[in-house]
């Protein structure tokens, strides 16, 4: 079996401990966890960035996911991920009101008010 280093850092030293394949593919397999947060175009579409991670979101879960944004934006991050495979009954949404944010001069939505929360 072919081993490779991993430098580990203890104090002011740099050490190269072996790292055998089998635990660096392990690292490398290990599915992404943790929080993103997508943008909702108008009309409640999503922008091709979006469906990119919300599809990376699907594959990559194994149990709960957790939406947190307005309503009808979390609703079309909802269809895209059960469009992806995930199943509905994993997903959980927890709706957020829009919140008093004065209007910017040139007319456009505020980005704060289209964003959906993404955890797993």
């Amino acid at each position: 079996m072919f081993k490779f280093s991993k430098p580990v850092a203890i104090g002011a030293a740099l050490v190269i401990a072996p790292l055998s394949i089998a635990a660096a593919q392990e690292i490398a397999s290990a599915p992404p966890r943790g929080d993103y947060m997508v943008f909702v175009g108008d009309g409640n579409t999503l922008t091709p960035a979006a469906v990119d991670t919300v599809r990376a979101v699907a594959d990559a879960n194994q149990g709960t996911v957790r939406l947190k944004g307005q309503a009808s934006q979390v609703q079309a991050v909802r269809a895209e991920l059960v469009n992806a495979g995930t199943a509905a009954s994993s997903i959980v949404i927890e709706p957020v009101r829009p919140a008093p944010l004065p209007r910017v001069a040139d007319g456009l939505p505020d980005p704060a008010e289209r964003r959906v929360e993404i955890s797993f």
